[in-house]
This record gives structure tokens, sequence and C-alpha cells, in this order.
């Protein structure tokens, strides 16, 4: 069994993304942020699987001193820990 880890890019007025290897179906690929939820220092994302066949859902879990609205995370993207993706692989 590999981590799974996440990457998650947000810059100003862009769209933010997030690349991750998919735990159900291993495959590595980029998901637009389908949604989002804000509690204390923590922001969830709802991402999807890149993969058509699998397609499924996946949290991802950042962990934050800063609102969503004020989080840029430049050109080298913020790199997650394995822990941040949900389901764990």
């Amino acid at each position: 069994m590999n981590d799974v880890s996440a990457q998650l890019w947000k810059r100003g007025d862009e769209e933010p993304r997030l690349t991750f290897r998919c735990p159900w179906c291993a495959v590595v690929g980029v998901s637009p942020v389908y949604g989002r939820h804000e509690q204390r220092a923590t922001i969830w994302l709802l991402a999807g699987c890149p993969n058509v066949p699998c397609g499924r859902g996946v949290l991802i879990k950042v962990p934050s001193v800063s609102m969503w609205s004020q989080l840029d995370t430049g050109d080298d993207g913020l790199l997650l820990a394995p822990s941040c993706v949900y389901p764990h692989e």
C-alpha cells in the first residue's frame, strides 16, 4: 500500500484544483474543488476521482491558519500529508 498524498493549488481568482492519487482506484489526476466546508483551523474540500470509470468522491483536509478566501498557495502549491486524504487507502 502506498501513501496517498495531495497537492492544492489556489491563487487569486483562478479556479482551485487538487492533484491526488485516488484511494479507490490508485489513478493520479487533477480535480476541481467541487465544494468546501470551513471549520475552525481546518478547511474540508470535496474532489472527485478524474478516472471516469471510478468517479468517486474524496475529501481533502487542509489544515489552515487563514480562511479559504485568504489562502494563496503560490506557484508551488500546498503539499498535504497522506493523512489529509479521506478515505485512507
